[in-house]
């Protein structure tokens, strides 16, 4: 006898209910709320870690370069060399021939476009592309042989939307001004709150905004030679 013929399609038993699916997806909102601080945490340190790397690649570039010129880089050319048409152009400045990358001048903190900076007057869009400025006050003391404490006297300094010219090369001890009423030269602290220093001797601290104001009793801090007179450097 012919049996019969069986159907293509079969219906299978029950899939997941509604009250099964919403299930599953709550718990899959509260894995990936879980796991996004644990996320944001790394990529922070990551970006803490290259930040650092990328100011010790600039103190290894000083130090060669101070081998090759017999003084430390100087605060109007290490960015960007002196005549002005060189200013936005890494390529140029004294220490990129050392450094060969200009990935390694911007903290990946640092937001590629900045619209409206604090320290402009107006409607302004900069292009950021680079994060650290030297402290000025290194100009007066050419080479490390004249510092008095190299390891506690700052090299360079994290900064953020710095302008890409001659002004944004430099960090002063006080807080300078780009236009009217416009404080610029002041330390980034986007790290947790706590902000990348290199100092002379080319070790990296992480300091607080006021750890960095408490730093300013030690008078090295600032000026390697114990001496805040500006005569006589570059």
């Amino acid at each position: 006898m012919k049996q019969p013929t069986q159907p293509f399609w079969q219906p299978r038993g029950p899939g997941f209910t509604l009250v099964e699916l919403l299930v599953v997806i709550a718990v899959i909102l509260v894995l990936a709320a879980l796991l996004l601080p644990a996320l944001q945490r790394a990529r922070a340190r990551g970006q803490t870690a290259a930040c650092i790397n990328n100011l010790r690649q600039l103190g290894l570039a000083a130090a060669s370069y101070s081998c090759d010129a017999g003084r430390f880089p100087t605060i109007l050319e290490w960015l960007y060399d002196r005549p002005q048409q060189a200013e936005g152009d890494l390529t140029t400045g004294k220490l990129f021939p050392y450094v060969k990358s200009k990935t390694t001048y911007l903290c990946p903190t640092q937001a590629r476009k900045v619209t409206n900076p604090d320290w402009s007057p107006g409607q302004l869009v900069i292009y950021p592309d680079h994060s650290y400025a030297l402290n000025c006050m290194m100009c007066h003391a050419h080479d490390v042989t004249v510092c008095v404490a190299p390891a506690r006297t700052v090299f360079f300094v994290e900064e953020a939307n710095l302008p890409n010219d001659r002004w944004g090369s430099l960090a002063e001890p006080f807080p300078i001004r780009f236009w009217t009423n416009a404080p610029v030269s002041a330390p980034a602290f986007p790290h947790g709150r706590r902000g990348n220093l290199l100092m002379v001797d080319s070790h990296v601290l992480r300091r607080t905004q006021k750890e960095m104001q408490d730093a300013f009793a030690d008078r090295y801090f600032w000026y390697p030679t114990g001496d805040d007179d500006r005569s006589g450097g570059l």
